[in-house]
């Protein structure tokens, strides 16, 4: 019961149009098939039949035939009225959490914070920063649904992490933050102002920044006073933090004036902590005065239940037909159970296959076009009695035949044989269940980690074969094959002589997009072309995540004796290993062609995908599909096939409609 109360009618009108069979017999006129009642006028057929040794059949329409004929006819004509109204099976609600906040922790990276005044829970002496670390790791553990960022400053401000559900990557980019990486002054205004920058692009209309500084400002081109005005007009609540020896003098004692001052204008609190147990529980307020915040979101998956009542009409229309066909036999075909078993396993198979799967138009259960074989069978037989010339030649002499036939040479512009195919064939392009569209799914996500290993050399920088440059179209092309990916966990390597994690795991694509935009040559500290060492840091990667993966090299040449290191990679139960060429193949750049079959070699190794760097598309949507693995996650989203086999339903009904007219029927008069 609580099946069918999940059940729902889109089109609960269409019910009405039941009765239309009714209407149909009742308006058109009699249809009379000339064909089958292609006859002679004997008034001793009977002594005829007897001395040609045959025996006169029954009318088609007469007894249990005419019955079951009939019944099959309406009984179809309901399920096709059923799944046009287009029954949807509502599954159980699919909860998501949306984050309804903006939380920007700017962190103070100055020489000051190297100060070992500290004393972690052993009693060990530790550094600021190390003390902060450890504090702000149980406080990011509890933000679970608030979206993210760090930006640290010293002597200038850089945003270290963009806004982010992922806290995972947040905190590994934490925990990588070293004294002095912005420099060893305090530019506290400044470092507000860069803030409210990363704010502006925020879609959130709550909006909190974090500022912990262990000092005072050291000449900011704005003003802390200023900077916390503009925050305020922007919508932005400062909490501050002074962290360290309230006694400290000079440039590293903290302004607990121009803090609190900040913190009052926003909206936000001050506190003050002078060790890491003071400082924990400063988070455990803050905390308290912004507790996590999230959206709710509820949806309820649906899923279309045409495909049924349409399978019951087209079976029931089949059923119908080889009945009327198959009288003589039928009794003895059903009482064999192999013959029987054989129908229904070829009647039933599309229910139970797979499911299709491709980037353009496909079908969602091409199984269902094994049914056009018991169909074209019948067909045959309904084409082969149609003819009522073949009946007469059983008793008539030929050369006398042709003579005797009255409307002979009237011919049939549409005969139910006609009908009836064009339904089964247009019923069963709808059950095969034809997409067109992708859509987004609610219940899967994709699943398969990526880890692109860029190669940033002055041979991309200075390769003109593609515009702007090979480095330029290289960022594009992985911006774009990102978006192609928006719940799969990705990573971003980059290398040259030397190899480097630019950013781990993470299904944020936005995070990662930001870094891989701002690669250049001059961030590898060793030219060269290393990728065998990329190759390494990036299977670890994956054996970090834990889940299954792909690797995606993305360059313009490699040193010839890679493709033998991929073998070796692979002989390991390595990650497959694809490749994005970033060559032009056009015949005016010739010397592009060695290195292109060396990147191609190497992708063959590697048990992955090799693709030229296209003006399109089509290259990384190839790479994406090849990569992709789906498991279905309730509450994640994929690209999804629409099944369009719905919009056949109207044209189904009208053609079925036909069969209803008076004398309209495939089956044929034999005398």
């Amino acid at each position: 019961m609580k099946y069918l109360e999940s059940i729902q009618f889109v089109y609960p009108w269409v019910f009405l149009a039941l009765p239309l069979p009714f209407l149909v017999m009742w308006l058109l006129p009699i249809w009379r098939n000339d064909e089958s009642m292609l006859s002679v006028p004997f008034s001793f057929f009977n002594r005829l039949s007897t001395v040609a040794g045959k025996q006169r059949q029954a009318v088609a329409w007469s007894g249990w035939n005419s019955f079951f004929y009939m019944l099959c006819l309406f009984l179809v004509w309901i399920g096709l009225i059923i799944g046009l109204a287009r029954p949807q099976w509502i599954g159980e609600p699919v909860v998501e959490e949306k984050p309804a906040r903006d939380l920007l922790l700017a962190i103070d990276l100055s020489g000051s914070m190297a100060t070992t005044d500290m004393k972690d829970a052993n009693g060990k002496a530790i550094s600021r920063l190390d003390a902060m670390k450890t504090v702000l790791s149980e406080f990011l553990s509890k933000r679970k649904g608030d979206r993210v960022g760090l930006l640290f400053f010293g002597s200038a401000s850089f945003l270290q992490a963009p806004f982010t559900e992922d806290l995972d990557v947040c905190q590994q980019l934490l925990d990588e933050a070293q004294v002095g990486m912005a420099g060893i002054k305090t530019m506290l205004g400044d470092a507000m102002g860069s803030a409210i920058h990363t704010f502006q692009e925020s879609p959130l209309k709550e909006k909190v920044l974090i500022l912990l500084t262990d000092g005072n400002d050291t000449g900011s081109l704005v003003p802390p006073a200023k900077a916390a005005e503009l925050a305020n007009n922007a919508g932005i609540m400062v909490h501050t933090i002074a962290f360290g020896n309230p006694e400290t003098a000079g440039e590293d004692k903290f302004d607990e004036k121009t803090l609190k001052g900040i913190s009052d204008v926003t909206g936000g609190h001050f506190f003050m902590a002078s060790d890491r147990e003071s400082l924990a529980k400063v988070y455990e307020q803050v905390d308290k005065i912004t507790p996590r915040k999230v959206d709710t979101v509820a949806h309820r998956p649906v899923h279309e239940m045409y495909v049924w009542p349409l399978f019951f009409a087209l079976l029931l229309s089949f059923l119908g037909q080889m009945a009327a066909c198959l009288k003589p036999y039928i009794g003895k075909l059903f009482l064999n159970p192999s013959i029987t078993a054989a129908v229904l396993l070829v009647c039933f198979l599309p229910l139970f296959a797979g499911f299709s799967s491709g980037d353009l138009f496909h079908f969602l259960r091409p199984e269902a076009f094994f049914l056009l074989i018991p169909f074209l069978i019948v067909l045959l037989v309904l084409q082969f009695n149609r003819n009522g010339k073949r009946r007469w030649a059983n008793v008539i002499d030929p050369h006398l035949l042709e003579v005797l036939l009255v409307n002979r040479n009237r011919k049939m512009k549409v005969h139910p044989v006609h009908v009836l195919t064009v339904f089964w064939l247009i019923g069963t392009v709808a059950l095969a269940g034809p997409s067109f569209f992708s859509e987004a799914s609610p219940q899967a996500a994709n699943t398969a980690d990526l880890v692109i290993v860029m190669k940033v050399t002055p041979s991309l920088e200075k390769g003109q074969d593609l515009q702007p440059n090979r480095l330029e179209r290289a960022k594009q092309k992985v911006s774009d094959l990102l978006a192609l990916r928006k719940d799969a966990r990705n990573a971003l390597i980059a290398y040259g002589g030397s190899s480097h994690l630019v950013m781990p795991l993470t299904s944020d694509a936005t995070v990662l997009k930001t870094f891989s935009d701002a690669l250049s040559p001059e961030l590898i500290p060793v030219q060269g072309d290393d990728p065998e060492r990329a190759l390494s840091l990036a299977q670890k990667q994956l054996e970090q995540g834990k889940s299954a993966g792909s690797i995606l090299f993305v360059a313009d040449s490699f040193p010839n004796d890679f493709p033998a290191a991929v073998a070796q990679h692979i002989g390991k139960n390595g990650a497959p290993v694809s490749v994005l060429a970033m060559l032009s193949d056009a015949p005016d750049y010739p010397e592009n062609t060695v290195d292109l079959n060396i990147l191609e070699k190497a992708a063959d190794e590697g048990n992955g995908r090799f693709e030229s760097a296209s003006s399109d598309k089509s290259d990384v949507s190839a790479i994406a599909a090849a990569v992709r693995h789906t498991d279905y996650v309730p509450g994640k989203g994929k690209d999804d096939r629409k099944d369009e086999g719905f919009a056949f339903m109207p044209l189904l009904s009208l053609v079925w409609l036909l069969n209803f007219r008076r004398g309209f029927t495939t089956v044929q008069r034999t005398a």
